[in-house]
C-alpha cells in the first residue's frame, strides 16, 4: 500500500475560470505568426477542444509552416 495521495483537478471552468489564460494564449499564438486573432467573443467559443487541433483549423490556410510555429 502506498503513502503517496493523489488530487486531480478538471479545470474546465467549474473550479476554476481558465478562459483567460486560454484566451491570452491564443492571442500569443495568433502573434507569434503575424496574424491579427479574432474578437475574444469568437475565440471564446473555442475553448474546449484541444488548442493545437483549434489552431490547425483555424490557421490552416496560411500554411502548415504557419500552424507548425503558432503550435511550438
Amino acid at each position: 500500500m502506498s503513502d503517496r495521495h493523489v488530487v486531480l483537478l478538471d479545470l474546465d471552468g467549474t473550479l476554476v475560470d481558465s478562459s483567460s489564460g486560454i484566451l491570452a494564449g491564443l492571442h500569443d499564438a495568433f502573434r507569434a505568426v503575424d496574424v491579427v486573432p479574432p474578437d475574444d467573443a469568437v475565440m471564446r467559443a473555442w475553448i474546449g477542444p484541444p488548442v493545437r487541433e483549434t489552431l490547425t483549423r483555424e490557421l490552416g490556410s496560411h500554411g502548415d509552416a504557419v500552424v507548425r510555429h503558432a503550435n511550438a
